[in-house]
């Protein structure tokens, strides 16, 4: 069994004094009433700091990838988290939890069952698998192996891998698209890394690509955030320019959602 544990639930077992201890074992999904003599048999004070880790039985393991980029999982309002080099992959500001902002851009996208989504960048799978509860059929690519290790070790992410729905592919979204059949998608779903870091899926070109796969009457949300906006830049701008040179229609800012909303036309 499986059991993924953070600074505050192993500070709970070891300063419990009753025999048993009402505790989740993987990161808030459950919780359930355990022996506190069993689970002290975890190196419990080997776990500190603000990772997450994982004990199978013999081990025990931080969630974390050092490789080019540092790659760790944490938990931040009640479900996990990804940071790379320290940077907050998932969209908390202004919303309770790191699910909250997938589900309401599943929503207002307006996914319906048997529908078929494109997600761009996986990450920890969030997008998608908002996406595949709503009845959609899903095809979601991520380029970074390292990250897709992090969502296997995530239990929030199973879904990910589990679920018939979704099909997750690796490779870099930019030249996948361009294999994909026109018209194929009903929904698409693009969460790139940050402008800096991901040039190329702010690019007119990439927009065309989607506008290409894209059924007609199709609908895009793009999330951009809010960078520049201390210097009185509004990147939204122009990409929504970009968005209209590619051939997108209706395009419009959520300033809740941090991200542009388009449509293909019907003709």
């Amino acid at each position: 069994m499986k059991v993924y544990l953070t600074e505050d639930v192993a500070q709970l077992i070891l300063q419990s004094k009753e025999e048993e201890v009402e505790v989740t074992l993987d990161l808030g999904k459950t919780s359930a009433r355990v022996g506190r003599k069993i689970l002290l048999k975890m190196p419990l004070e080997k776990v500190t700091g603000d990772f997450i880790y994982l004990w199978d039985g013999r081990e025990l393991f931080k969630i974390a990838i050092a490789a080019e980029h540092y790659y760790k999982l944490r938990m931040l309002k009640g479900a996990p988290v990804l940071e790379i080099d320290g940077v907050r992959m998932q969209i908390l500001h202004g919303f309770s939890s790191p699910l909250v902002h997938p589900k309401k851009m599943a929503h207002k996208l307006g996914i319906a069952e048997g529908e078929s989504v494109l997600d761009t960048c996986t990450g920890l799978g969030y997008a998608a698998i908002a996406a595949a509860e709503k009845g959609a059929h899903v095809k979601t690519v991520e380029n970074d192996a390292n990250v897709v290790e992090i969502a296997k070790a995530n239990p929030w992410s199973r879904a990910l891998f589990e679920n018939k729905g979704i099909e997750a592919q690796n490779g870099d979204v930019f030249e996948t698209v361009k294999t994909f059949e026109q018209e194929s998608f009903d929904k698409i779903m693009h969460d790139p890394p940050r402008f800096s870091k991901g040039g190329g899926l702010y690019s007119e070109e990439f927009y065309r690509q989607l506008l290409r796969v894209a059924k007609k009457g199709a609908r895009l949300f793009h999330y951009v955030g809010n960078p520049g906006r201390g210097k009185g830049r509004r990147l939204w701008k122009e990409i929504a320019q970009r968005l209209e040179k590619a051939g997108w229609k209706h395009i419009s800012h959520d300033a809740g959602l941090q991200g542009l909303f388009a449509e293909k036309k019907h003709i």
